[in-house]
Parts: C-alpha cells; structure tokens; sequence
C-alpha cells in the first residue's frame, strides 16, 4: 500500500497490490474527519490484482509540527456483490515537502529546520526500547528541547518510532546506512 498526499486535489494518491485479487473487484476507502465523522468512501477498481486511484479529502487540515493532523483512513477488500473480503487500518498525513532554491518549504512555506541527531540507543537494548513508552518519550524529548525535525544517522528507525513522530509533530530526515559490498544488489535495495 502506497499513499501520496497530494495538496492539489486535496487527498491522497492510492496505489496498492491485492496478493489474491481472483475474489476482489474493488476497494472502499473511508477517511475519518477530525470531528470524529466517516466521510463517504471513495470506492476503486481492481485491475489485474492493482489498485489506484485517488482518495479526496473534504476537511483540510494540513500536517505540520506544530499541528500534527492526521487522518485515519480504513481499507476494505470487497467482492463483486460488496461482501466484505479484508479490512485495514492505517493513518496518512495531507503535506507536502518541497525546496526552492536554497529554502526548505513544508506545505508551501519557509521552514526553519531545528534538527538533531538521533542514534537511537537504549539502555539494556542497545536499538530496542523496553517498550513503546520509551520510543515515544524520546519523540516528547526531541520536541520538549524545541527541535522540530531530526536526522536518523546511519540506521534503519523502527516503524514504532516513526510512528510517534508523525503523531507528535517531528519531521524526519533517514539517511541509509553504509553499503559494506557495493554492487548493483546494493543499489537495488537502496532503490527499493
């Protein structure tokens, strides 16, 4: 599942793969509103076991650290006759990164970047936190200390934690890792 804001219609751009699409003819999307509301579904077509299409969204509320607006969204599989195959959970947030010239611009403004370096230790489990708290505490420090954006450094960051900047307000900058063998399996993961 791949879901791109896109500001201009305002909503998302859905591209997804159904693993056993013989069944399936099309997806239901439903985008809950800040107010607690279910908007109508956008329903899409499955093709060749290949879903896309776009997602509108008709309360804006754009993503920002200092407002970290998100919607949640539902997914459900369903068959020709609208019986219900599969059902999925997930959340996006409506922004839009861009540069011009020597200026980052987050959802068509100047941002000024206060980013700090994030190696992600733990006592007792050295990447791991003991638990999710830990991994969400270290997001509330990283904006407690008035940063608005960090650098992942040398390391793949769990979804957990990346979880909690997208909730809390922190953009985040992920550099790869270091390739020990360079070669073109190399650069094929490092595409993917």
């Amino acid at each position: 599942l791949r879901l791109v804001p896109d500001l201009k219609v305002p909503g998302f751009q859905l591209r997804a793969a159904v693993a056993r699409p013989e069944a399936a003819a099309f997806l239901d999307v439903y985008v809950m509103l800040p107010d607690g509301s279910r908007q109508a579904p956008a329903t899409l077509p499955i093709t060749g076991g290949r879903v896309a299409g776009t997602v509108t969204v008709r309360e804006v509320r754009l993503w920002c650290p200092e407002s970290p607006q998100l919607y949640d969204l539902e997914l459900v599989l369903r068959t020709a006759s609208g019986a219900e195959l599969d059902r999925v959970r997930t959340y996006a947030g409506l922004r839009e990164v861009t540069v011009a010239g020597d200026q980052v611009l987050l959802n068509g403004r100047p941002l000024y970047q206060r980013l700090v370096l994030v190696q992600g230790y733990y006592p007792g489990g050295v990447y791991t936190p003991a638990s999710d708290a830990g991994w969400r505490r270290d997001v509330e420090l990283v904006k407690e200390a008035g940063f608005n954006s960090l650098r992942m450094h040398q390391k793949l960051e769990a979804a957990r934690f990346l979880y909690w900047c997208d909730r809390l307000g922190v953009l985040v900058w992920a550099e790869l890792p270091s390739a020990l063998w360079p070669g073109a399996e190399s650069r094929r993961q490092v595409r993917a």
